[in-house]
């Protein structure tokens, strides 16, 4: 009995501290597994779904039954979960489903009252996880992968096209930001992308594959590292974030996995602030990033966005960008068609610095889009299809961008005789072993002044000293452009 009285006058001093303010007071019970140490948090339209502020933290009492009241301020219709801090640790259903978004609508005035309970907490520290809906070719490349730049660790998962096993071909990289969003719904946070989904679907239509890249968030540091400038809601780490993308983790992913690594087969991709990041990562870096995925994209909170494309103009090879957001889309209290004003704007501002926004910028504004993962999954498709155009030439030379990965030398044909996935001017590994050394010697010296079209690097019919010199500037190195790009 004394226990049930001290949860009622803790339950009732709370609920006249709200009523005394105006506000609303929030009760949860939350399960038992619940650990003793754990803090139960509350995120929702009010506070940028951020899954740990301190700021909303609930107060623990007896029996499970932790409490807050919000801030006045917080009025109106609201939608909210609540976590231990994290997404990956975000209330489920007692059978290991994600359940939807609580709502609640706060009078104008006076004190409201919400009472729930949680039946218990996500937890993906293993793989695959209960209720996973990714694909086979999804797996974890690591739980803690390194970002040295930002001294922090990630889980990454990577997706393997269907065929990936059963050949020697290369494929384009997409590196998506969110990955707890992109791959399965056991580890989202409002829904999946079903990029593994739709790329199977598209590969057995005849499509050639991409490998996908999904690094999770970082949670709480989600907005400082997709901002590349501080701004009201975070921000500063953008750059150190595509240092890591650069510098650490495409050099990892073109060493241990076959990947047409030059620019215009790799793609960052992103939606919201991550489409932000995703654009800008492209922008600054040309030459590892040919292709942009920028869904939704958040470039309202870092304005300066405008004066960086402003003041710096297209790459030399231009980058394909596919931005979408829908007509009237919006997120929280922000005005209804923002994302919509951003889109546009950048595209006139690229327009004005030069870009080519006819040929090699995609804008589409669906008026029912939304800013949910519903909505990018039903777009990525049109995204990834313009992105990886197969019938595009960007350099005019006859030969499809795909098909086009030389940098060494001009060959108008880009023949790829060993079928490797690499045009032969660039492709110094005769024996196909994976390495250009002194057994590729042999076999050039074996077809010297022969017709053999994988030893006639330069495509001009004859195997000759023309073709010893570019096996020469090839030598130890890769095939292909990961080996001899600048």
């Amino acid at each position: 009995m004394l226990r049930y009285l001290k949860t009622g006058l803790a339950v009732l001093m709370t609920s006249l501290a709200g009523a005394a303010h105006g506000q609303l007071t929030v009760e949860l019970t939350a399960p038992a597994s619940t650990p003793n140490d754990a803090t139960v948090y509350i995120a929702g339209t009010f506070n940028g779904w951020d899954p740990g502020n301190s700021a909303y933290a609930l107060t623990p009492g007896v029996d499970n039954v932790h409490v807050i009241t919000l801030p006045d301020s917080v009025r109106g219709y609201i939608e909210f979960k609540f976590t231990l801090g994290t997404w990956e640790s975000v209330e489920q259903s007692a059978q290991g489903f994600d359940v939807p978004n609580r709502s609640t609508s706060v009078p104008a005035t006076g004190a409201a009252t919400y009472t729930g309970s949680v039946a218990t907490w996500r937890n993906i520290d293993t793989w695959p996880l209960p209720n996973s809906t990714a694909t086979d070719g999804v797996s974890i490349l690591d739980f803690d992968f390194e970002l040295p730049q930002l001294n922090r660790t990630r889980r990454i998962w990577i997706y393997l096209p269907p065929d990936y096993s059963d050949t020697d071909k290369r494929y384009p990289v997409i590196y998506m930001q969110d990955g707890q969003n992109v791959f399965d719904v056991a580890t989202s946070f409002l829904g999946e992308w079903e990029v593994d989904e739709t790329l199977d679907e598209l590969h057995a239509t005849g499509d050639w594959g991409a490998i996908v890249v999904a690094i999770a968030n970082g949670e709480g540091d989600r907005a400082n590292e997709y901002h590349p400038w501080p701004g009201e809601y975070g921000g500063g780490q953008g750059d150190l974030y595509v240092d890591f993308l650069v510098d650490t983790l495409k050099p990892y992913i073109d060493a241990n996995y076959r990947t047409l690594a030059n620019a215009r087969n790799t793609a960052v991709g992103g939606s919201s602030s991550a489409g932000l990041l995703a654009f800008y990562a492209g922008t600054r870096e040309p030459g590892s990033f040919g292709r942009v995925l920028a869904f939704s994209s958040a470039f309202f909170a870092n304005p300066e966005v405008y004066d960086f494309v402003a003041g710096g103009g297209p790459a030399p090879e231009p980058v394909r960008y596919s931005m979408i957001s829908g007509e009237n889309e919006t997120v929280g209290s922000l005005s209804p068609g923002v994302f919509a004003d951003a889109q546009l704007d950048m595209v006139n501002t690229m327009a004005e610095a030069g870009y080519d926004v006819g040929g090699d910028v995609q804008s589409v504004l669906p008026p029912d889009g939304a800013h949910a993962e519903w909505f990018w999954a039903r777009e990525f498709s049109t995204a990834y299809s313009f992105l990886y155009d197969r019938n595009l030439d960007s350099d005019g030379d006859a030969v499809p961008d795909y098909a086009d990965n030389c940098i060494v030398a001009v060959n108008s044909d880009q023949r790829d005789t060993n079928g490797d996935g690499y045009g032969n001017a660039c492709d110094g590994d005769i024996d196909n072993d994976g390495h250009t050394n002194f057994a590729d010697l042999v076999l050039f010296q074996d077809r010297f002044y022969t017709t053999d079209a994988d030893t006639d690097l330069d495509g001009d019919g004859f195997v000759n000293f023309i073709d010893l010199s570019i096996l020469s500037d090839l030598f130890f190195l890769a095939p292909g452009p990961s080996g001899a790009a600048p």
